[in-house]
Order: structure tokens, then C-alpha cells, then sequence
């Protein structure tokens, strides 16, 4: 539910919204946009937020021993990896985090997603790794490149102390990702995109500007 759609995307879900009993809105933002972008009628409209795993609560220290991960403070950023999550911000932002707090490592959680890997092979992937060594960052910055299934993806939100998701589309109207680091109560970071701005509101996590590098180092050595 795009909340400024081109005309085509308007055309197509008036369609389908026309043709459906009801429409189900991950949030109260993309309900507010069907009514008003869609012309939806309120009577149709579902609000049902994005499912999560059953988080336990365990100890994170528990979660990072499993795991072997060593670090005092965790940042996790995950998801299929493509150049609009901007993970190239969280990378360049770690280096002033390493300075202040040199026991944090920032785990890169996925795979490529398939679509990019047909266009660019591993392009973005090859970029982030540049970008690593160029910071002296490769005893702080970890690339998990696979696919996990969800008991070791849960594992992984289990052992993070801090969730970032540094996206660039301002019009991304949810994230799986987002939803799982707030069901598991972490603390959480993120760009001023559609669904964040909502979810994380009345200082539920903290906001930073898009394409920021710094503010995301701030917000980070704040925690």
C-alpha cells in the first residue's frame, strides 16, 4: 500500500480493492491511505499489524554464547540484502562506534535478494565488503551470507542488544524485519520510513534521518 502511488499503482489496486470483500492494512498509516489515496471505504479496511515469532526473553548473553559471538553490544541490521536497505550507512557509522565502544560488532544478517543477484550478481555485497576493509572494520563488521530458517534467525534477535533498519524508501509501508526486533524487545533504530515512523512512535525506538551515517553512530553510542 504504497502512500503515493504512480498512476498505474493507483489504477491497479482501485481494481482490486473493488473487487475484494476486504482489505487488510498492516498498519493504521496504510489504512488511513486507502481511504484517502485509494478512495477505500473504512467498512472494508482490517488493521492486522505483522506477525511475529514467539519470543522467549531468554538472556542475550545465552543467545550470543550459542551463536559464539563475542561481543559485549550486538547491532543487528538483517534481511535480503539490496541496495535500498542502506546497510553501507550502519557500516560507515560503526567506525566512530568501534572508537568510543570497541567491544560492539554489527552482524549483517541474509542473503542477496534473488532478483538483485540476476541483475548484479553480488555487486552490493562486494561493495559492503570494500567497505569494511577500507574502515579497519573486519573484527567488527559480519556478514552472515546465508539463508537462516527461522529457530536460528530468531537465535540471531535473540542475541542483539541493538536492531537497525537504515532503508531508503520513505514509502516502504512495513517490515517484516522491524515488526520481529520489537516482538523480540530490542532496542530499535531506524530511518524515518512509512511503516517506522508509526511503529516506532512516542519514543518506542529512535529515528534517525535517511542516508546518515553519523546519525546512526550518535544514536547507537547514545544506547
Amino acid at each position: 500500500i504504497q502512500p503515493d502511488p504512480d498512476k498505474k499503482h493507483l489504477e491497479v489496486m482501485k481494481q482490486i480493492i473493488d473487487k475484494s470483500v476486504a482489505v487488510i492494512a498492516m498498519s493504521q498509516k496504510s489504512a488511513q491511505s486507502l481511504v484517502t489515496r485509494y478512495g477505500c471505504d473504512e467498512d472494508k479496511i482490517a488493521v492486522i499489524h505483522h506477525g511475529v515469532p514467539n519470543f522467549t526473553f531468554e538472556d542475550t548473553l545465552a543467545a550470543k554464547q550459542k551463536l559464539g559471538i563475542t561481543a559485549k553490544h550486538m547491532v543487528m541490521v538483517s534481511g535480503l540484502i539490496n541496495p535500498g536497505k542502506g546497510f553501507e550507512y550502519v557500516i560507515e557509522a560503526m567506525r566512530d562506534v568501534v572508537d568510543k565502544f570497541p567491544d560492539t560488532q554489527l552482524y549483517i544478517v541474509g542473503e542477496t535478494h534473488p532478483h538483485i543477484l540476476k541483475l548484479q550478481a553480488e555487486s552490493y555485497r562486494e561493495q559492503l565488503l570494500r567497505l569494511i576493509k577500507e574502515n579497519n572494520l573486519d573484527l567488527s563488521v559480519f556478514l552472515i551470507d546465508k539463508f537462516l530458517e527461522l529457530p536460528e534467525l530468531m537465535d540471531y534477535y535473540l542475541a542483539a542488544d541493538i536492531y537497525i533498519t537504515p532503508h531508503l524508501d520513505p514509502q516502504q509501508p512495513t517490515s517484516g524485519t522491524l515488526a520481529k526486533a520489537l516482538g523480540a524487545g530490542k532496542v530499535c533504530i531506524s530511518t524515518p520510513y512509512f511503516y517506522a515512523v508509526e511503529m516506532l512512535d512516542d519514543d518506542t525506538g529512535i529515528i534517525v534521518p535517511f542516508s546518515d551515517a553519523p546519525a546512526i553512530s550518535v544514536a547507537i553510542n547514545r544506547v
